[in-house]
C-alpha cells in the first residue's frame, strides 16, 4: 500500500538529511480523500500510528474534491477504494469525478464505508496533534488552472504554493520571487503602486532568465521547465505594511489594500510576460490554454475583482494576439528564510508575537517588533516598565494597560484574529494568484468541530489550498528574557 511505498520515500529523506550540506531535504506527499490507505495516511505522523505506519520526513497533505465537500455538510456516507479498482478517477475532476465516482459506487466494492465526518475527526485530530495533513482542494485547483488543456494536476510542491501539470514523463518546475511589498510605503501612509509595479515587471524579467540558466537534475524537469516556463512571483512582509500604515490586520482599509497590492503584482506580471512573448515569443505551450482565448486566471472565479486601476481589457487583447512567454506567473510562498533577509515578516501572514527571536551563531537575543516600538516612541509611552510588561505577556499588548485600543488593534498578534478573517482575506486575493497560497492558520486551542468549520469555510470560499500548517498555542510558556 502506500505507507510502505512512503517508508521507503522517508528512508530516502532521512538519507538526504544525513548528508546535507545546504538546506535540508523535505517531501509532501499527495493522496486523493477516496483513497483506499487514507485512515492510514492521515494518522501517519502522529501517536496513533503503529510503528510500521509512522513517516517522519515526509508532510502528508490529502487532494479532496468537491463532491466529499458537498457530502461532508450533510454527513453522507463516503466510500473508499483501491486505485486498481476505480481507473481514470485520479485523472477527472469536478462533475465528470462525481460521476465516474457515483458509478463506481455502484459497481465496485469499497475497501471501506465511512461517515464523511468521521473522516473529517480523524483529520483534525491529526492537524492538532501535528500540523498536517495539509488540505487541497483538487476542483478548485483544476477547475482554475492556466495549465488547464496539458491534463489534470494532481499534486502540489512541498509548501502547498504551486500547481502545475506533471506526469511519469514531466517534472513541473516554476522558479520564485518574492517582492518586499513594505518598501513601496510611502511617508505619509499612501501606497507607491506605480513602483511596485514597476519592481513586478523587473522581478518577472529576473526569474524568467533564470530559467535558461538553472540547473537542471533531469532532461524531464530540463523540457518542463522550457515548455512551460511557469514562474511564481509572490509577496513578503504584508503585515509590515499593514503596521507601517498604522492599519489593523483585518480592517476594510487593510483588505482594500491587499486586494491593490495583489491586482498590481498580478497585471505587471502579466504585462512583462506579454513583452517577454513579443521578444522571444510564448511558450511552447501556448495554443490551447485558457489564456489564449482572453480568459485570464481572474476571470475564473465568480467575483468581480478588478478595481479599475489597470486596462485588464487591453491586457486581454494583448495576451491573444502576442500570448504569455509564462505559462503561471504569481504565486504566494512561505518566505520564511527570505524575508528575513529583508528584514520583514513571512509571507502574508500576520505577526506570531510582538517579541522577535534572533537566532544567530552567538546565540539568540530578542527584539520587541520595530513598528510597534516606533508607534509607542511616537505617543511617549516607549518605557522599561512597558517593554517587561510585553515579555511578561508574550509579545502581546491586548492586556498592557498604558497602550492606547487603536494601537492594541494595530499590533495584534495572530493568536488574535479570527482564522476565518484569514481565510477572507486569501479569497480577497486569490483571483489574482495563477497558483496558490502556503495559508497557515493559528487557531490557539481547536476542536474538532472548529477546524471542519474553519476548512469547510475554506472550501466555500472557492480557495485552491484548504490549509498549510495549522499552528496551536502551547499550554505554557517558558519565562522571557529580562523577566
Amino acid at each position: 500500500g502506500v505507507l510502505s511505498l512512503m517508508r521507503t520515500y522517508d528512508a530516502h529523506a532521512e538519507y538526504t538529511l544525513a548528508c546535507r550540506r545546504t538546506r535540508p531535504s523535505a517531501a509532501t506527499v499527495h493522496l486523493p480523500i477516496w483513497h483506499g490507505d487514507v485512515r492510514q495516511f492521515i494518522k501517519c505522523q502522529t501517536s496513533r500510528a503503529a510503528r510500521h505506519e509512522l513517516i517522519v520526513n515526509l508532510f502528508p497533505s490529502l487532494w479532496i474534491c468537491d463532491l466529499f465537500m458537498q457530502r461532508s455538510e450533510q454527513n453522507e456516507q463516503w466510500h473508499l477504494f483501491d486505485p486498481e479498482d476505480v481507473p481514470g478517477l485520479q485523472d477527472v475532476f469536478g462533475e465528470a469525478f462525481s460521476a465516474q465516482y457515483g458509478e463506481y459506487e455502484k459497481t465496485v466494492v469499497p475497501v471501506a464505508t465511512i461517515a464523511t465526518r468521521e473522516l473529517w475527526t480523524m483529520i483534525c485530530r491529526a492537524q492538532e496533534e501535528t500540523g498536517t495533513p495539509f488540505v487541497m482542494f483538487q476542483d478548485a485547483i483544476n477547475g482554475k488552472n492556466n495549465e488547464a488543456h496539458l491534463g489534470v494536476v494532481r499534486t502540489s510542491n512541498l509548501c502547498t504554493e504551486i500547481v502545475q501539470y506533471a506526469s511519469q514523463d514531466i517534472t513541473a518546475v516554476c522558479t520564485l520571487a518574492s517582492v518586499a511589498a513594505p518598501r513601496f510605503v510611502l511617508s505619509a501612509g499612501g501606497y507607491d503602486f506605480d513602483a511596485l509595479h514597476a519592481v513586478t515587471k523587473l522581478a518577472v524579467v529576473g526569474v524568467n532568465a533564470l530559467l535558461d540558466v538553472a540547473h537542471y537534475p533531469t532532461e524531464a524537469a530540463r523540457a518542463s521547465a522550457f515548455n512551460t516556463r511557469a514562474v511564481g512571483v509572490g509577496v513578503q512582509g504584508l503585515a509590515d505594511v499593514f503596521k507601517a500604515c498604522s492599519l489593523s490586520f483585518t480592517c476594510a482599509r487593510a483588505r482594500e489594500l491587499n486586494m491593490q497590492i495583489f491586482e498590481t503584482i498580478y497585471h505587471a506580471s502579466y504585462e512583462a510576460s506579454v513583452e517577454l512573448a513579443q521578444q522571444s515569443g510564448p511558450y511552447i505551450h501556448f495554443p490551447g490554454s485558457p489564456v489564449s482565448t482572453g480568459r485570464l486566471q481572474h476571470d475564473m472565479w465568480t467575483a468581480q475583482v478588478e478595481s479599475g486601476r489597470y486596462d485588464f481589457a487591453h491586457l486581454r487583447k494583448q495576451v491573444v494576439e502576442v500570448g504569455l512567454r509564462n505559462s503561471m506567473l504569481t504565486a504566494q510562498m512561505p518566505t520564511a528564510s527570505t524575508a528575513r533577509l529583508l528584514g520583514n515578516f513571512d509571507g502574508v501572514e500576520p505577526y506570531t508575537s510582538n517579541i522577535l527571536v534572533h537566532r544567530v551563531l552567538s546565540g539568540d537575543y530578542t527584539e520587541i517588533c520595530p513598528w510597534l516600538v516606533r508607534d509607542l516612541e511616537r505617543c511617549g509611552l516607549w518605557t522599561e516598565e512597558v517593554r517587561l510588561m510585553i515579555l511578561e505577556h508574550h509579545g502581546s499588548v491586548k492586556n498592557v494597560p498604558s497602550i492606547p485600543d487603536d494601537l492594541k488593534e494595530v499590533h495584534r498578534t495572530v493568536w488574535e484574529i479570527d482564522p476565518l478573517d484569514i481565510i477572507d482575506m486569501s479569497a480577497d486575493r486569490a483571483p489574482f494568484i495563477d497558483q496558490l497560497q502556503s495559508m497557515t492558520l493559528h487557531v490557539p486551542k481547536p476542536s474538532t468541530d472548529e477546524m471542519f468549520r474553519i476548512q469547510l469555510h475554506g472550501w466555500r470560499s472557492g480557495l485552491k489550498t484548504g490549509l498549510y500548517y495549522l499552528r496551536t498555542q502551547a499550554p505554557a510558556y517558558a519565562l522571557p528574557y529580562g523577566v
